[in-house]
């Protein structure tokens, strides 16, 4: 279900962006201009406020070896992506 929520809200935000930019910087109507740089504030904080993912790089010796443990993500995704696997 959040995946589809997810998806309306980008949809919503693509038809927002459209129309603001053919009526505000096209047209000229300050409302529509206003509209656009929420749509584009909105998108800015999403991106910044994205999880990313965990990078970890170390050398090994000959000899030495690596054990990598997995825990499971507090709200039931498993996925290293950020993505629960529902399709959007």
């Amino acid at each position: 279900m959040a995946g589809l929520t997810s998806g309306l809200t980008r949809g919503l935000a693509g038809t927002l962006t459209g129309r603001a930019l053919r009526r505000g910087l096209v047209g000229g109507h300050p409302a529509w201009r206003l509209v656009l740089v929420g749509v584009g504030v909105a998108r800015l904080l999403r991106v910044l406020g994205a999880g990313r993912p965990a990078v970890l790089r170390e050398e090994l010796r000959p000899g030495e070896s690596l054990v990598v443990r997995h825990l499971a993500r507090p709200n039931g995704s498993d996925r290293g992506d950020g993505s629960t696997g529902e399709a959007s």
